[in-house]
Protein backbone atom coordinates (compact mmCIF):
# COMPACT_ATOMS: atom_id res chain seq x y z
CA UNK A 1 0.00 0.00 0.00
CA UNK A 2 2.80 2.56 0.83
CA UNK A 3 3.93 2.24 -2.69
CA UNK A 4 0.79 3.52 -3.55
CA UNK A 5 0.00 5.53 -1.50
CA UNK A 6 0.96 8.98 -2.51
CA UNK A 7 0.12 8.12 -6.04
CA UNK A 8 -2.90 10.48 -6.99
CA UNK A 9 -4.33 7.82 -9.92
CA UNK A 10 -4.67 4.99 -7.17
CA UNK A 11 -6.04 7.44 -4.47
CA UNK A 12 -9.13 8.60 -7.27
CA UNK A 13 -9.80 4.75 -7.94
CA UNK A 14 -9.52 3.60 -3.74
CA UNK A 15 -12.37 6.01 -3.36
CA UNK A 16 -15.12 4.55 -6.30
CA UNK A 17 -17.80 2.66 -5.36
CA UNK A 18 -18.55 -0.15 -7.94
CA UNK A 19 -15.42 -2.59 -8.65
CA UNK A 20 -16.67 -2.33 -12.72
CA UNK A 21 -15.67 1.61 -12.23
CA UNK A 22 -12.69 0.83 -11.00
CA UNK A 23 -11.76 -1.08 -13.96
CA UNK A 24 -13.06 1.10 -16.48
CA UNK A 25 -11.69 3.76 -15.36
CA UNK A 26 -7.97 2.25 -14.75
CA UNK A 27 -8.57 0.82 -18.50
CA UNK A 28 -9.01 4.64 -19.44
CA UNK A 29 -6.39 6.40 -17.50
CA UNK A 30 -3.63 3.81 -19.04
CA UNK A 31 -5.19 4.30 -21.76
CA UNK A 32 -4.12 8.21 -21.99
CA UNK A 33 -1.10 7.60 -20.04
CA UNK A 34 0.32 5.66 -23.02
CA UNK A 35 -1.67 7.98 -25.32
CA UNK A 36 0.54 11.04 -23.60
CA UNK A 37 4.16 9.73 -22.88
CA UNK A 38 4.06 6.06 -23.48
CA UNK A 39 3.87 5.12 -19.48
CA UNK A 40 1.02 4.25 -17.43
CA UNK A 41 -0.63 5.10 -14.30
CA UNK A 42 1.87 3.14 -11.90
CA UNK A 43 4.98 5.07 -13.87
CA UNK A 44 3.21 8.38 -15.01
CA UNK A 45 5.06 11.78 -13.64
CA UNK A 46 1.53 13.16 -12.08
CA UNK A 47 3.07 16.14 -10.39
CA UNK A 48 4.80 17.28 -14.03
CA UNK A 49 1.17 16.99 -15.86
CA UNK A 50 -0.81 20.41 -16.23
CA UNK A 51 -3.37 22.79 -17.51
CA UNK A 52 -1.97 22.99 -21.02
CA UNK A 53 -1.65 18.79 -21.40
CA UNK A 54 -5.29 17.90 -20.55
CA UNK A 55 -5.77 20.52 -23.74
CA UNK A 56 -3.16 18.68 -25.91
CA UNK A 57 -4.73 14.87 -24.46
CA UNK A 58 -8.36 16.28 -25.19
CA UNK A 59 -7.22 17.60 -29.12
CA UNK A 60 -5.76 13.97 -29.45
CA UNK A 61 -9.13 12.17 -28.51
CA UNK A 62 -10.94 15.07 -30.86
CA UNK A 63 -8.75 14.04 -33.65
CA UNK A 64 -9.04 10.18 -32.95
CA UNK A 65 -12.61 10.75 -33.53
CA UNK A 66 -13.84 9.75 -30.40
CA UNK A 67 -17.87 10.69 -29.60
CA UNK A 68 -18.04 13.86 -27.23
CA UNK A 69 -19.35 11.78 -24.31
CA UNK A 70 -16.17 9.69 -24.70
CA UNK A 71 -13.80 12.56 -24.78
CA UNK A 72 -15.40 14.11 -21.25
CA UNK A 73 -15.55 10.71 -20.01
CA UNK A 74 -11.30 10.45 -19.95
CA UNK A 75 -10.92 14.12 -19.32
CA UNK A 76 -13.27 13.77 -16.02
CA UNK A 77 -11.12 10.64 -15.19
CA UNK A 78 -7.86 13.00 -15.83
CA UNK A 79 -9.36 16.14 -14.04
CA UNK A 80 -10.28 13.61 -10.78
CA UNK A 81 -6.70 12.32 -10.62
CA UNK A 82 -5.77 16.24 -10.38
CA UNK A 83 -7.69 16.54 -7.87
CA UNK A 84 -6.25 14.43 -6.10
CA UNK A 85 -2.43 15.47 -7.44
CA UNK A 86 -3.88 18.89 -5.45
CA UNK A 87 -4.90 17.16 -2.11
CA UNK A 88 -1.48 15.34 -2.17
CA UNK A 89 0.34 18.50 -2.73
CA UNK A 90 1.76 17.34 -5.84
CA UNK A 91 0.42 20.34 -7.69
CA UNK A 92 -0.23 24.17 -6.74
CA UNK A 93 -3.62 25.37 -6.68
CA UNK A 94 -2.97 27.39 -9.53
CA UNK A 95 -2.28 24.79 -11.53
CA UNK A 96 -4.88 22.81 -10.15
CA UNK A 97 -7.82 25.91 -10.68
CA UNK A 98 -6.54 26.14 -14.14
CA UNK A 99 -7.31 22.29 -15.02
CA UNK A 100 -10.46 22.31 -12.81
CA UNK A 101 -12.11 25.03 -15.20
CA UNK A 102 -11.73 23.20 -18.72
CA UNK A 103 -15.07 23.09 -19.86
CA UNK A 104 -16.18 19.52 -20.97
CA UNK A 105 -16.39 19.14 -25.31
CA UNK A 106 -20.36 19.88 -26.66
CA UNK A 107 -22.14 16.48 -27.47
CA UNK A 108 -25.00 15.76 -29.20
CA UNK A 109 -27.79 14.15 -26.92
CA UNK A 110 -29.20 12.04 -29.48
CA UNK A 111 -28.35 8.42 -29.44
CA UNK A 112 -28.81 6.89 -32.58
CA UNK A 113 -25.82 4.32 -32.64
CA UNK A 114 -23.55 3.60 -35.02
CA UNK A 115 -22.73 1.04 -37.29
CA UNK A 116 -19.40 -0.11 -37.47
CA UNK A 117 -17.19 -0.98 -40.17
CA UNK A 118 -15.87 -4.24 -41.13
CA UNK A 119 -12.03 -3.71 -40.37
CA UNK A 120 -13.37 -1.82 -36.88
CA UNK A 121 -15.04 -4.97 -36.19
CA UNK A 122 -11.99 -7.22 -36.92
CA UNK A 123 -9.70 -5.39 -34.68
CA UNK A 124 -12.18 -5.48 -32.17
CA UNK A 125 -13.11 -9.07 -32.00
CA UNK A 126 -9.07 -10.19 -32.58
CA UNK A 127 -7.70 -7.58 -29.38
CA UNK A 128 -5.40 -8.95 -27.23
CA UNK A 129 -6.59 -12.25 -27.84
CA UNK A 130 -3.97 -13.97 -24.93
CA UNK A 131 -6.24 -15.12 -22.14
CA UNK A 132 -9.00 -16.66 -21.62
CA UNK A 133 -11.29 -13.59 -20.55
CA UNK A 134 -10.47 -11.97 -23.87
CA UNK A 135 -11.64 -14.94 -26.17
CA UNK A 136 -14.46 -15.02 -24.07
CA UNK A 137 -15.45 -11.40 -24.83
CA UNK A 138 -14.49 -11.57 -28.42
CA UNK A 139 -16.63 -14.60 -28.99
CA UNK A 140 -19.83 -12.96 -27.52
CA UNK A 141 -18.99 -9.77 -29.49
CA UNK A 142 -18.38 -12.13 -32.45
CA UNK A 143 -21.67 -13.58 -32.37
CA UNK A 144 -23.44 -10.04 -31.75
CA UNK A 145 -22.37 -9.08 -35.04
CA UNK A 146 -21.54 -12.66 -37.53
CA UNK A 147 -24.98 -13.75 -36.66
CA UNK A 148 -27.39 -10.67 -35.49
CA UNK A 149 -28.34 -11.76 -31.94
CA UNK A 150 -29.73 -9.97 -28.66
CA UNK A 151 -27.44 -9.57 -25.56
CA UNK A 152 -30.37 -11.41 -24.18
CA UNK A 153 -30.14 -14.26 -26.35
CA UNK A 154 -25.80 -14.62 -26.17
CA UNK A 155 -27.15 -14.91 -22.62
CA UNK A 156 -28.83 -17.83 -22.83
CA UNK A 157 -26.99 -19.56 -25.65
CA UNK A 158 -25.82 -23.25 -24.24
CA UNK A 159 -23.36 -25.38 -24.92
CA UNK A 160 -25.96 -27.70 -26.14
CA UNK A 161 -27.64 -24.87 -28.76
CA UNK A 162 -24.02 -25.21 -30.77
CA UNK A 163 -24.24 -27.25 -33.93
CA UNK A 164 -20.93 -26.66 -35.98
CA UNK A 165 -22.18 -24.46 -38.70
CA UNK A 166 -25.50 -23.42 -36.59
CA UNK A 167 -26.71 -22.61 -33.48
CA UNK A 168 -30.26 -22.74 -31.83
CA UNK A 169 -31.17 -19.65 -30.14
CA UNK A 170 -33.70 -19.38 -27.57
CA UNK A 171 -35.65 -16.08 -28.78
CA UNK A 172 -38.30 -13.90 -27.84
CA UNK A 173 -42.00 -16.14 -27.02
CA UNK A 174 -40.16 -18.99 -26.00
CA UNK A 175 -39.19 -20.05 -30.05
CA UNK A 176 -36.42 -21.86 -30.48
CA UNK A 177 -34.54 -20.64 -34.14
CA UNK A 178 -31.90 -21.92 -35.98
CA UNK A 179 -29.39 -19.58 -37.16
CA UNK A 180 -26.50 -19.90 -39.34
CA UNK A 181 -22.92 -18.63 -38.20
CA UNK A 182 -20.18 -17.34 -40.40
CA UNK A 183 -16.59 -18.39 -40.47
CA UNK A 184 -14.68 -15.76 -38.37
CA UNK A 185 -17.86 -16.53 -35.60
CA UNK A 186 -17.35 -20.13 -36.04
CA UNK A 187 -13.36 -19.75 -35.01
CA UNK A 188 -13.39 -17.95 -32.22
CA UNK A 189 -16.81 -19.28 -30.47
CA UNK A 190 -15.18 -22.89 -31.33
CA UNK A 191 -11.72 -21.33 -29.36
CA UNK A 192 -13.37 -20.16 -26.35
CA UNK A 193 -15.26 -23.70 -26.43
CA UNK A 194 -12.18 -25.47 -26.34
CA UNK A 195 -11.13 -23.30 -23.41
CA UNK A 196 -14.54 -24.17 -21.77
CA UNK A 197 -14.30 -27.89 -21.55
CA UNK A 198 -17.75 -28.61 -21.21
CA UNK A 199 -20.94 -30.46 -23.36
CA UNK A 200 -23.71 -28.35 -21.22
CA UNK A 201 -24.65 -25.53 -19.75
CA UNK A 202 -24.25 -22.04 -20.40
CA UNK A 203 -21.80 -20.80 -23.02
CA UNK A 204 -20.80 -17.91 -21.48
CA UNK A 205 -20.05 -18.07 -18.05
CA UNK A 206 -18.61 -14.91 -15.44
CA UNK A 207 -14.83 -15.09 -14.82
CA UNK A 208 -13.19 -15.37 -11.59
CA UNK A 209 -9.75 -13.83 -10.66
CA UNK A 210 -6.61 -15.46 -12.42
CA UNK A 211 -8.43 -16.12 -15.73
CA UNK A 212 -10.60 -18.71 -14.23
CA UNK A 213 -13.58 -19.63 -15.40
CA UNK A 214 -16.68 -19.90 -13.26
CA UNK A 215 -19.88 -22.21 -13.38
CA UNK A 216 -22.03 -19.07 -13.83
CA UNK A 217 -23.76 -17.97 -16.63
CA UNK A 218 -22.99 -14.65 -17.42
CA UNK A 219 -25.60 -11.39 -17.12
CA UNK A 220 -26.66 -8.88 -19.75
CA UNK A 221 -25.43 -6.00 -17.78
CA UNK A 222 -21.73 -8.16 -18.25
CA UNK A 223 -21.91 -8.23 -21.89
CA UNK A 224 -22.71 -4.56 -21.68
CA UNK A 225 -19.96 -3.95 -19.46
CA UNK A 226 -17.79 -6.05 -21.99
CA UNK A 227 -18.43 -4.53 -24.41
CA UNK A 228 -17.22 -0.63 -22.51
CA UNK A 229 -14.21 -2.05 -21.41
CA UNK A 230 -13.01 -3.12 -24.56
CA UNK A 231 -13.80 0.08 -26.16
CA UNK A 232 -11.97 1.48 -23.73
CA UNK A 233 -9.42 -0.35 -23.74
CA UNK A 234 -8.66 -0.04 -27.42
CA UNK A 235 -9.40 4.10 -27.08
CA UNK A 236 -12.28 3.99 -29.91
CA UNK A 237 -15.83 5.28 -30.23
CA UNK A 238 -18.29 3.76 -27.94
CA UNK A 239 -20.24 1.02 -29.17
CA UNK A 240 -23.28 -0.73 -27.97
CA UNK A 241 -24.56 -3.96 -28.27
CA UNK A 242 -27.50 -3.10 -30.66
CA UNK A 243 -25.18 -1.42 -33.05
CA UNK A 244 -23.54 -4.85 -33.55
CA UNK A 245 -27.01 -6.14 -34.79
CA UNK A 246 -27.10 -2.70 -36.82
CA UNK A 247 -23.84 -3.55 -38.06
CA UNK A 248 -25.18 -6.90 -39.52
CA UNK A 249 -27.93 -5.67 -41.05
CA UNK A 250 -26.03 -2.76 -42.70
CA UNK A 251 -23.22 -4.95 -44.12
CA UNK A 252 -26.11 -7.74 -45.37
CA UNK A 253 -27.64 -4.85 -47.08
CA UNK A 254 -24.34 -3.54 -48.47
CA UNK A 255 -23.81 -7.33 -49.92
CA UNK A 256 -27.39 -6.82 -51.82
CA UNK A 257 -29.54 -8.54 -49.54
CA UNK A 258 -32.98 -7.75 -50.05
CA UNK A 259 -33.75 -4.91 -47.54
CA UNK A 260 -37.39 -7.10 -46.62
CA UNK A 261 -34.94 -10.02 -45.77
CA UNK A 262 -33.02 -7.91 -43.74
CA UNK A 263 -35.66 -6.41 -41.60
CA UNK A 264 -37.44 -10.14 -40.81
CA UNK A 265 -33.52 -11.17 -40.32
CA UNK A 266 -32.78 -8.76 -37.97
CA UNK A 267 -36.44 -7.80 -36.51
CA UNK A 268 -36.48 -12.17 -34.66
CA UNK A 269 -33.24 -13.37 -36.29
CA UNK A 270 -33.86 -17.56 -37.63
CA UNK A 271 -37.33 -17.21 -36.77
CA UNK A 272 -38.18 -18.56 -40.42
CA UNK A 273 -36.70 -21.97 -39.69
CA UNK A 274 -38.32 -22.38 -35.77
CA UNK A 275 -37.50 -25.80 -34.50
CA UNK A 276 -39.64 -28.13 -32.08
CA UNK A 277 -38.83 -28.61 -28.87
Amino acid sequence: MKKNEYNPAFVYLSSLNSPVSVRNRTFSLNYLCRLIDGSDIKTFNWSEFDYVDLLNIRQKLIKKGLLGSSVNTHICALKSVCAESWKLGLINTDSYIKIKHIKSIRSSSKNNGRALSIDELRNIIKHKPDNKKSIRDSAIIALGYGSGLRISEIAKLNVEDCQHEKIRVHGKGGLICSVFIPDFTRNVLTQWLGLLNSDKGAVFCCMARGDHIRDKRISTRTIHDIIETRCIDMGIEKFSPHDLRRSFGTHLLNSGVDLLIVQKFTICVGKVQKERQ
